[in-house]
């Protein structure tokens, strides 16, 4: 038993470290916190830091530049929602131009967000270190921290792919994009990485998008007016003294004097931005857009166009050398060719006619095949990824001699054509014209079995194998004669 002289200060000490132990688990268990701070971020871009806290709590924030008194705000949350989260929106493109702070720090979702103290003018390429306090005690110390780099923008990469000919109406957003490559009728992203030197080549009138993965643009945007992704996109290149062009590359040209294509809103359909991955990309209509050589008198044939864009009067995408990809791009004629045997597209003895080749028109678009001169009907084939297709033509066994099958692109051009083999009836070759239960029943016979042959109506195709009787029939018909037979004896 403990002496009553030690029972009050043992209790004492009891109290005071459960004190301290309490005050350590509300610090550690603390329902203010960072949700996955970011780590790298691009000068220009927008920033997005979530802070969780008791729903309509108050947080404060601390932004200050690391190992320097250079830049530092302090910044009142509230969650006047009442979701318990307050997603602080930091947009470094206007923080590098020293605007005002409520354009640079923003919040949604019904919150607000309360600029406390500051000083230094503007954000610039540096390490940031975020500190996070339970309500607006910022003297206790910080119940979470971070640190964050923002980095000069570096030059970016160019992809493409290619849908058909006006399908420009069908890709307005990333997600639609996604479920055309799905679906097969958007061509997958040919990345800087799945090509060596040069770019990839298109048919002219399709539908070509052009992917700009670049850093530093997505604050501008943020910042910009416009009714849509598009004008805010083109009005942020104005607002960075920034242009997109294409340059129109023939091999023959002196560095003095290129030829540029610029590139507005009225030439790019939807510009669809993706700013998790930091990419835009450039739907075009390479028609409506006067990219191809039927439409611009400075595209010739075999010409390449490159995509060049520049912020600042600086390169933003790599250029071509010997260790990066080419950002370009070549519109070709509209082509096919028919797989043929012997030069002639062979017919079958049923009466179809299968319809096979490759093309350099995107995938998803549905090409005519016709036999001028016959009543076969019109029909399409469409093109897969891989830029082949296949598909069967039903000639109703109409005679097909002296026949042309054409295949013809969206706008009606012929794009390949091949005379068409009509199978020849042999004694070998030809299909037997004896009537067999395996071509042609009796009016008598049941369905096939799995080896070919007929079965007799309404009866059981194990039971009729033999000659005329069944084996169960066979044996109950000797049964009974040697019944009749036995009893003739004992008359």
């Amino acid at each position: 038993m403990v002496p009553s002289k030690f029972v009050l200060p043992l209790a004492l000490t009891l109290c005071v470290v459960a004190l301290i132990a309490g005050g350590g688990a509300a610090a550690a268990d603390s329902p203010v916190a960072l949700d996955d701070p970011p780590d790298n971020e691009t000068l220009g871009d927008v920033v997005e830091l979530a802070v969780s806290m008791p729903e309509n709590g108050t947080a404060t924030v601390v932004v200050e530049e690391s190992n320097s008194d250079a830049y530092s705000r302090e910044l009142r949350l509230r969650d006047a929602s009442g979701d318990g989260r307050v997603t602080l929106q930091i947009n470094t493109f206007l923080g590098k131009q020293g605007a005002n702070e409520t354009a640079v720090y923003s919040v949604g979702g019904g919150d607000t967000v309360r600029i406390e103290e500051q000083s230094g003018d503007r954000l610039q390429a540096t390490r940031y270190d975020i500190a996070v306090f339970n309500g607006t005690a910022t003297q206790d110390e910080p119940v979470d921290t971070a640190s964050a780099e923002l980095t000069a923008p570096s030059a970016g990469t160019v992809s493409f792919a290619t849908a058909p000919a006006n399908a420009t109406d069908r890709l307005t957003t990333a997600e639609a994009i996604q479920r055309g490559q799905r679906s097969g009728w958007v061509s997958q992203w040919n990345r800087p990485s799945d090509r060596e030197i040069d770019g990839p080549e298109f048919a002219a009138n399709d539908t070509v998008l052009i992917e700009l993965r670049v850093g530093g643009l997505g604050g501008s945007l943020a910042a910009s007016s416009g009714t849509n992704d598009s004008e805010r996109f083109f009005s942020a290149l104005d607002c960075q003294n920034a242009s997109l062009r294409l340059e129109v590359m023939d091999g023959l040209l002196i560095a003095d004097d290129p030829i540029y294509i610029t590139m507005n809103w009225t030439d790019v359909a939807h510009v669809v931005p993706d700013r998790h991955n930091d990419s835009y990309a450039l739907v075009v209509d390479t028609d409506e857009a006067d990219l191809t050589q039927s439409a611009n008198e400075l595209i010739n044939a075999g010409d390449e166009l490159a995509v060049k864009l520049s912020v600042d009067g600086e390169p933003r995408l790599r250029e071509r050398d010997d260790s990066n990809a080419s950002p370009e791009f070549e519109l070709e004629k509209p082509e096919a060719e028919l797989h043929t045997d012997g030069g002639s597209v062979p017919a079958s003895y049923d009466g179809r006619l299968t319809v096979r080749g490759s093309t350099n028109v995107a995938p998803g678009t549905a090409l005519g095949v016709r036999l001028p001169g016959t009543e076969v009907r019109p029909t399409t084939v469409t093109v897969g990824q891989n830029g082949t297709f296949n598909g069967t033509v039903d000639t109703e066994s109409r005679t097909l001699s002296n026949t042309t099958v054409v295949l013809t692109g969206p706008q009606g051009t012929v794009l390949a054509n091949a005379s068409v083999e009509q199978p020849s009836l042999t004694d070998t070759e030809a299909p037997s014209t004896q009537t067999s239960a395996e071509t042609t029943p009796s009016p008598t016979s049941g369905p096939a079995t799995a080896d070919g042959s007929a079965t007799a109506a309404g009866t059981n195709a194990t039971a009729t194998n033999g000659p005329g009787f069944g084996v169960l029939t066979g044996l109950c018909a000797v049964l009974f004669a040697v019944l009749v037979a036995s009893g003739r004896r004992r008359a």
